[in-house]
Formats: structure tokens, sequence, C-alpha cells
């Protein structure tokens, strides 16, 4: 189990200030899966007063070569596979295709987007001391500690899960993920497992409930 020593604690709030975070990931392990993009937005009494949003490019690939690889590079054994040529795939092949099938985040989009070392720091300028909310927001906070733990810098901000609250006001849902809260209060949203667009739909969300 990592120990998270200075992780901040989950609590039932409902603060007229505050920020909204949302990540999006190459996976589901914190040990080694990186961030890919985040999101925030910061309230003041309910009211959406500035934004945070970028790619992150992940320091490494997280794609398999697998057979089926070999045959699209034109290959027929992995003994064909020279170190350049391993190099040249893994440069430019960064996430699974079922993260791009569920975010419609691509390779591409990753190429150029900046390292967690440019972008973190200013995530944290942007968090401040402010309560965090999100929904299920223990995944996201629990990967934003760790990557910002990597540079050095502690996240020990409080954080509030819309989940949470969900499940105390609508015992009756029988799923409670964002996209069911979303139906249940009749929220207009645009876009789903994208940062910001998530990070702007739970705010709607918790304002509701509040």
């Amino acid at each position: 189990m990592i120990d998270r020593a200075f992780k901040g604690k989950s609590i039932v709030e409902f603060p007229n200030t505050y920020v909204c975070i949302d990540v999006e990931t190459t996976g589901l392990d914190y040990d080694s899966d990186e961030i890919i993009e985040v999101g925030a937005a910061l309230v003041e009494n309910g009211e959406i007063v500035n934004t945070f949003s970028s790619f992150v490019k992940p320091k490494r690939s997280h794609v398999l070569l697998t057979g089926a690889t070999l045959d699209q590079m034109g290959l027929k054994s992995f003994a064909d596979l020279t170190d350049e040529l391993c190099d040249q795939f893994f440069s430019m092949h960064l996430i699974p295709d079922y993260i791009t099938d569920l975010t419609g985040i691509t390779d591409n989009l990753l190429l150029s987007a900046p390292s967690a070392e440019d972008i973190l720091p200013k995530l944290k300028d942007f968090i401040g001391d402010n309560i965090l909310i999100g929904h299920n927001v223990g995944f996201d906070v629990n990967f934003l500690y760790d990557a910002f733990q990597e540079l050095g810098i502690n996240l020990t901000n409080d954080h509030v899960n819309t989940m949470r609250i969900s499940k105390k006001l609508f015992p009756e849902l029988e799923h409670h993920r964002l996209r069911d809260i979303v139906d249940h209060l009749k929220i207009q949203t645009d876009n789903f497992h994208r940062a910001e667009s998530d990070a702007l739909t739970t705010i709607k969300c918790f304002e509701s409930m509040k």
C-alpha cells in the first residue's frame, strides 16, 4: 500500500470557494500509469472565476509491442526488432487504444504536450490551499499526490467527493457515476472523460446538490 503521509482529508462540506479537479490517465494503476490531462476550475460563491487545463505528455510509452504490432511494422518476428525500431515505435505510441476510445485523447495530441515537470507546478499554484472537489475524487487526488511527490511537492488539500454526497442524497440510484448524476439532475453537458469538461460538469452537480 502506498504511503501518502501528507494527503489531505476526505470531508463532507459545501464550501463556497473551492477548486474542482479532474485528471485523465493512461490507466488505473498508481504505480505504473501516468496523468495525460488535467482540468481544474476555481469557484467562488457558485461562479467559475478561473480555469486551468492542459494535456500532459507521459514520460514513457504505455503501449505493448505485440505480434499484431510486428505485422503492422512489416516484421516477421521479434528477432527483427532493432533498438532503433523500438525507440521509433515507443516515441510515437504513448497511450493504449482503449484510453483513446474512452477519452478521445490521441498520441498526436500528447506528442507536443508539456511534461509533468512543466505543468504540475503551475497546477499546484492554481489549486493553492483551496478545498478540492471532484467526482470519485480520491482517484484524482491519489494520482496528483504521487505525481507531485515526484517533484518534491506535497498535496495536502482536503477534498470533497461528490460521489459520496450523491450516495447520501440519492440512495435510490443504482449507480453513482458522473453520468448517472447528470441524468438524475437533468444537467446539460457536452462531453465525458475529458478533464476540463468533467470538472465543469462536476461543478454543476455539486452546486445543484448543495
